[in-house]
C-alpha cells in the first residue's frame, strides 16, 4: 500500500506477564487499522517505552491517516460499530477488552485529516 512502517522500540522494557497471543492480536489489529486508514506515502509508527516511576509499559501506534470523525470518538470501541463497508465493528472492541483484561487501558488521540494515535498503557504485574 506504499505506507512506511517505522518503529522506536525501547531496549529497557521489563518482562511483563501477559497472554502473548492476545496482546499480539490487539497490536496486529491496531497496526492493520492504521495501515488501512493511511494513504499511499503515509506512515504508521510503533513506539514502546517503560515508565519505571509508574511501573507501566506504553505502546503507541500512530498513523498519518484520515483520523476519526469527532462524532465517532465516543463509540469507536463499541461492539459492532464500524465506518467500513466490509467491517464487522469488532476489532477495536476486542482490542479494548484484551487490554482491560490485562489491567491496562487504551487511550486515543485523533484529528481528522491528520491521523490517529492509540496509546496502550500496561501495568507491571
Amino acid at each position: 500500500k506504499d505506507v512506511s512502517l517505522e518503529h522506536s522500540l525501547s531496549s529497557d522494557l521489563p518482562v511483563v506477564l501477559v497472554d502473548k497471543g492476545q496482546i499480539q492480536q490487539a497490536l496486529i489489529n491496531l497496526v492493520l487499522n492504521a495501515i488501512g486508514a493511511t494513504q499511499a506515502g503515509g506512515f504508521v509508527k510503533v513506539d514502546t517505552h517503560y515508565l519505571p516511576g509508574k511501573h507501566q509499559i506504553h505502546i503507541s501506534i500512530a498513523d498519518s491517516g484520515e483520523g476519526i470523525a469527532k462524532e465517532n470518538l465516543g463509540t469507536i470501541f463499541d461492539p459492532f460499530f464500524t465506518t467500513k463497508e466490509d467491517g464487522t465493528g469488532l476489532g477495536l472492541s476486542i482490542v479494548s477488552r484484551i487490554i482491560r483484561e490485562h489491567g491496562g487501558r487504551v487511550e486515543l488521540i485523533s484529528e481528522e485529516d491528520r491521523g490517529t494515535t492509540f496509546n496502550i498503557v500496561l501495568p507491571l504485574i
